[in-house]
């Protein structure tokens, strides 16, 4: 198809579990998504499920995506990263510390190398704050987040989500966000640095769906969502 909104639309993809949704909603959307590897493959290429020797997670976030494997140590390859850079619209990355080691750079240098780039850094609490180099565990931030306040039998110790839900909400608000500031640019020529933090997304996008304002208006009962009532005695 070529009537796809963002048919011509170019996007480099530098993440590893966290935030590879956001890729494949782009590509979706008709982006040409470009996904970076180093040799022998992403981490999250391991996730479990596997079937066949395929990894279940992996083959659901990154469907649609062109895969390159650059060895960012050397000189040729790193080179070759930093050309396709230049050429992108988009850049998402979820690696801890800023982009892959072999480049030293972050999101921020690589901006500043390509004005014009939209530069989207997932990572578990943001760029900066207190939490900035907390480890950020799919249990940490249900916890955190408020999550676990509401799931489970009221009395009773807190069941975990189902396994990916965090990763899904991250991807969601990745992508739109990066399609807003990608308008922007349109608008002004100017690309930006967008920061997203993990934490931040499911609480944003969890609450909602709980019903924490307008339960009332929505026509639920008083008492939605579930509260844990024994846990405040």
């Amino acid at each position: 198809m070529t009537d796809l909104p963002l048919t011509g639309v170019r996007v480099v993809d530098v993440t590893d579990g966290l935030g590879e949704s956001c890729g494949r909603f782009l590509a979706d959307l008709g982006a040409e998504v470009v996904r970076v590897e180093r040799p022998g493959g992403s981490a999250s290429r391991r996730s479990q499920p596997v079937e066949s020797g395929i990894s279940i997670p992996f083959a659901l976030n990154n469907a649609n995506k062109r895969v390159v494997v650059l060895d960012l140590d050397s000189g040729p390859d790193r080179t070759r990263f930093l050309d396709q850079v230049a050429a992108a619209d988009i850049l998402v990355e979820s690696t801890p510390n800023g982009l892959p080691t072999g480049t030293g750079l972050g999101a921020a240098d690589l901006l500043a190398m390509a004005p014009g780039l939209v530069a989207v850094s997932i990572s578990g609490f943001g760029q900066t704050g207190p939490y900035r180099d907390w480890a950020a565990t799919e249990s940490v931030i249900y916890a955190m987040s408020g999550v676990l306040s509401r799931s489970g039998e009221p009395g009773r110790e807190p069941l975990l989500p189902p396994a990916g839900l965090v990763e899904q909400s991250v991807g969601v608000h990745a992508a739109w966000s990066a399609l807003l500031a990608y308008y922007d640019r349109l608008r002004t020529g100017s690309g930006q640095l967008v920061d997203i933090s993990a934490f931040e997304s499911v609480v944003h996008g969890f609450d909602p769906g709980f019903g924490v304002q307008g339960s009332a208006a929505a026509g639920r009962r008083d008492d939605f969502p579930r509260g844990r009532p024994d846990a405040a005695n």
